[in-house]
């Protein structure tokens, strides 16, 4: 009868189970040291690199001229009818504003978006912004989202 032949070994669920437990433990066991290396040059390595290939903030010099370019082009594409912008790096306005006791208004502009070029259009080239700017005695910063100055402002 087919109850009277032998098989082999029964392994069933839960042996497996106990077995492939116990084997990946001794795995881990094993490997840990490998892993905690690796893990530790991996972040000296990434470490070196930032200190090395990070660009970091832009310079002063740079960020000079990153607002100036912008501030030109955006005259260029919406007219010079808007308030009176800082020609200066954000540091600068900023402390500029507080050295002054002035608002500080930063307008942060997105080329990609087509409503920053809607609200560019029909907000901040309005000349009544350009008189309550002129009254309140604001202090304005327009930049580009594409250029490293903007990332001082961490949005």
């Amino acid at each position: 009868s087919k109850t009277d032949q032998f098989v082999g070994p029964v392994i069933n669920r839960q042996n497996r189970s106990v077995v492939q437990t116990l084997f990946g433990s001794f795995w881990n066991i094993i490997l840990w040291p490998m892993r905690v290396a690796y893990k530790i040059v991996q972040t000296l390595f990434q470490f070196a690199l930032t200190l090395f290939f990070s660009p970091g903030p832009p310079t002063q010099r740079q960020a000079g001229q990153e607002v100036e370019r912008f501030i030109t082009e955006f005259d260029n594409k919406h007219g010079v009818l808007h308030p009176r912008l800082y020609h200066g790096t954000y540091r600068e306005a900023v402390s500029h504003a507080k050295r002054h006791l002035r608002f500080l208004l930063v307008y942060l502009h997105n080329e990609d978006d087509p409503t920053s070029v809607q609200f560019a259009n029909n907000v901040i080239c309005t000349n009544l912004l350009k008189v309550w700017w002129r009254i309140t005695s604001c202090i304005g910063v327009a930049l580009s989202r594409r250029e490293k100055e903007s990332v001082l402002l961490k949005v």
